[in-house]
């Protein structure tokens, strides 16, 4: 059975290249453009078994996403994999406040990096 990803991003490029890095490595991919449409689709009863979402977006960022599942108690166990394009500190402390379950900075990882990491997360074995 294939494990379910949500990837939000308001990049239409790197949506693309994500969707199609996780794809390729068998994973049933369901793309948002920003948290709000991401919210609707888990609202809607499309519940990932992980959470790929940037951070900065229209109508809702990624970290308000994350806390709209996190007050959901059937969406709180969720892993959530931020993919953030800054890397800046104040983000990556926040995540980690959150207890996000994994910070990649776009620039120093590759999307296949990005991938073995959520792999990793999910206990998938390669």
């Amino acid at each position: 059975m294939a494990k379910k990803i949500l990837i939000v991003d308001d990049d239409e490029l790197l949506l693309g290249i994500y969707a199609a890095n996780f794809k390729d490595e068998g994973f049933e991919v369901f793309t948002a453009h920003d948290g709000a449409e991401a919210w609707e689709m888990i609202s809607a009863g499309n519940i990932p078994d992980l959470l790929f979402t940037g951070i900065t977006m229209p109508r809702l960022t990624g970290f308000e996403l994350i806390a709209k599942m996190q007050a959901d108690s059937k969406l709180a166990d969720i892993p959530v994999a931020i993919n953030s394009h800054r890397g800046r500190p104040e983000d990556e402390a926040m995540a980690k406040e959150m207890n996000v379950d994994e910070f990649i900075i776009q620039g120093s990882t590759t999307p296949a990096e990005a991938v073995r990491r959520v792999k990793l997360l999910l206990g998938i074995k390669n």
